[in-house]
């Protein structure tokens, strides 16, 4: 501190050579909807402020010289007095310092941070005799539509424009996706991680390829949720720094390398939902990869469901579908041979299906010794098709008739 810094010893003590400068922090704290996307919080400002007033603005304050230990504890503390709620993540942005950014007489700078809730649902409340009158969530592009206080549509964008760069996802690849993770319940679809990147990064990644990136951070729970059509697992966080050998068991990176070799990039989404599985069911996926993956009469198709479908090569009819089971450790299958020709086969729960064309249902325990189960229902399957098509009349005879 120079000579011209020290402050005078008369009554005033905080005089100094220099206009002293105002701290404030500001606020944008993010939440993603699942049908409004991304959104910010926004708080209506009093109507007897002296800047701005009546505008919408960001939360945020100045710093309080003997309240406040940091600027971070000022921006918590400003969040939930004007919000009533207090962010799970919490990151500095920028400092905007322009001049004319704020129209009092003093100058004020802001430094400003990006916050996030994971619960869309959570109602904003300020708490009562705050500088504001009401908090409410606004849907991103709403909100960098409104007229703003001071320059806060700059500091929305600019703490998008961050947000979007650490989710790491086609970006930065091999980096830890923290900020995803902030969005995120503890356990929670994989759809609703990809939802939440399409919304903040504003493009929908490719399902395969995202699925296949995310599988490096989580695992599969035993819990399920309702979804449209089906029940969806629900995944968690593994633990930071599991290595990665163990994310990955031995036996399935030969099923990978199957994959790779036939092209089938969309097989990971089926291993995703075998993580954790036996051994003897990772062994038994590998011998169906190598023996019908490159089949003469039959192909191998993973479905967004997921589930691995045997076709019949030519004509792409379904012959048998595999569903990977968490809870029980096993492929629960449908076929689409009848169940009266396949009980000389052996097969666990077989059962009449009426899910049409299939006409039974089954399931495989997950070994080597199930394979011949599959060569039968294959067989079956075909012998159906074969039936179907001989009992269609040919164009020739249609003209007949």
């Amino acid at each position: 501190m120079t000579e011209y810094d020290q402050p005078p010893t008369d009554k005033r003590p905080h005089q100094y050579k220099f206009p002293m400068v105002s701290v404030a922090a500001d606020v944008a704290c993010f939440t993603v909807h699942p049908e409004d996307g991304l959104m910010v919080a926004l708080a209506r400002r009093s109507w007897d402020s002296d800047a701005f007033a009546g505008y919408w603005a960001l939360p945020g304050g100045f710093l309080q010289a003997k309240l406040d230990r940091t600027i971070a504890d000022c921006a918590h503390r400003e969040l939930l007095e004007e919000t009533g709620v207090q962010a799970s993540h919490l990151e500095l942005v920028d400092v905007f310092s322009d001049i004319a950014r704020d129209p009092r007489p003093e100058r004020v700078l802001s430094v400003a941070f990006l916050a996030i809730i994971p619960d869309h649902s959570l109602t904003l409340a300020p708490i009562p005799e705050t500088d504001v009158t009401v908090a409410r969530w606004f849907a991103y592009e709403r909100a960098i539509a409104l007229d703003l206080a001071f320059d806060h549509r700059q500091i929305i964008e600019a703490a998008r424009t961050r947000l979007a760069g650490k989710i790491g996802f086609g970006a930065r690849e091999h980096d830890e996706p923290e900020l995803l993770f902030a969005f995120l319940p503890d356990r929670f679809p994989i759809a609703r991680a990809e939802q939440v990147v399409s919304d903040i990064k504003g493009t929908r990644p490719e399902r395969a390829n995202f699925r296949k990136w995310i599988g490096r951070y989580v695992r599969q729970t035993e819990q399920t949720e309702p979804a449209r059509t089906r029940h969806a697992h629900l995944y968690e966080r593994m633990p930071m720094g599991l290595p990665q050998a163990s994310k990955t068991p031995a036996p399935m990176s030969v099923v990978h390398d199957l994959a790779r070799t036939h092209g089938m990039a969309e097989l990971a989404l089926f291993t995703d939902g075998m993580r954790g599985a036996p051994s003897a069911a990772v062994a038994f996926l590998e011998q169906v990869l190598a023996r019908y993956a490159d089949h003469p009469s039959y192909s191998i198709k993973v479905t967004r469901v997921p589930d691995l479908r045997i076709n019949e090569r030519h004509t792409g009819r379904v012959l048998l579908t595999l569903t990977w089971q968490v809870r029980n450790q096993v492929f629960a299958c449908t076929a689409l041979a009848s169940k009266s020709s396949l009980e000389r086969g052996d097969f666990d729960e077989l059962k009449a299906w009426n899910g049409k064309p299939h006409q039974s249902a089954f399931r495989l325990a997950a070994g080597l010794d199930d394979l011949p189960r599959v060569v039968i229902a294959l067989g079956e399957g075909l012998a159906v098709l074969e039936r179907r098509m001989s009992s269609r009349p040919t164009r020739t005879n249609r003209i007949q008739k």
